[in-house]
C-alpha cells in the first residue's frame, strides 16, 4: 500500500520563501496553493540529500520550474519535484521574489 504524506510549507508575512519541507524522494508530488494577498508565480528550491545547499529547481528544458501566478486555490501535480529529498517554496521567481503581506500556508502531498 502506498503512503501519502501531507506537510505544510509556510511563507511568513513579509517573507517570500518557506521553510524546509522534507518530501523524502516521493514518487508523486502535488501542491495545494491557497488564495493569497500578493499574487506571484510559485517557484522551488530543492536538495537531493540532507545537508546540501538549496538550489533553484529547473525543468528538463532548463526553465525555472514554476506554477503561474494566476493558478492559486488549486491542487497541482509537480513532477519536477519527484525524487528530491526536501524543497522550499518561493513566491516569485529567482531574482524577483515577492514578499507576502500575510502569512500563507501551502500544502505539499507526497506519494511513496
Amino acid at each position: 500500500m502506498a503512503n501519502i504524506d501531507r506537510q505544510e510549507a509556510t511563507i511568513a508575512a513579509s517573507g517570500s520563501l518557506s521553510g524546509e519541507v522534507v518530501i523524502d524522494m516521493a514518487s508523486v508530488v502535488n501542491i495545494y496553493v491557497p488564495t493569497w494577498d500578493d499574487s506571484a508565480a510559485i517557484t522551488f528550491q530543492g536538495i537531493a540529500s540532507p545537508g546540501e545547499t538549496y538550489l533553484d529547481v529547473y525543468d528538463e528544458l532548463g526553465q525555472e520550474l514554476q506554477l503561474p501566478a494566476s493558478t492559486h486555490n488549486r491542487i497541482y501535480p509537480v513532477p519536477g519535484l519527484t525524487g528530491l529529498y526536501a524543497i522550499k517554496i518561493r513566491s516569485g521567481v529567482s531574482g524577483a521574489a515577492v514578499a507576502q503581506t500575510s502569512a500563507v500556508t501551502i500544502s505539499v502531498f507526497g506519494l511513496r
